[in-house]
């Protein structure tokens, strides 16, 4: 009886719902980026979920974080953990795209559950690069 009541309080969801849920988010933030695509894959260790999103120079940082806290708050729902949460920043031309990578685990301790700090985050979980 106790297991019972302990899972139907913390729903779990399959791939295609996760993706309805992240698109639900961007939709309902009022300067979310465009939201140009959402893959989950498995990547080398483990499950990946991926947002490509269409930004410019001047927002692209405030639209990866806004990208990131949006796959945090939904990924831990997800039926299958996932490992890693990626993050396309597509800009205008000439410039290409950037790349930003955070363990899943350390995304949700940041922004779901504020057991760690944006700089620790920064420093120790986020990885970025050019494409």
């Amino acid at each position: 009886m106790i297991f019972s009541i302990g899972s139907t309080s913390n729903p779990r969801y399959g791939d295609a719902q996760i993706k309805s849920m992240i698109e639900e988010y961007f939709a309902g933030e009022n300067d979310s980026p465009n939201l140009l695509g959402i893959q989950i894959f498995k990547g080398k260790k483990g499950r990946v979920c991926q947002v490509d999103i269409e930004t410019n120079l001047f927002g692209r940082e405030t639209d990866m974080i806004l990208s990131f806290r949006a796959l945090a708050r939904v990924g831990p729902y997800a039926k299958k953990p996932f490992r890693k949460f990626i993050v396309i920043c597509h800009l205008p031309k000439p410039y290409v795209p950037s790349v930003a990578e955070s363990q899943a685990n350390c995304a949700v301790k940041y922004f779901v559950r504020g057991k760690i700090t944006e700089q620790t985050w920064r420093q120790n979980c986020l990885i970025e690069k050019k494409l």
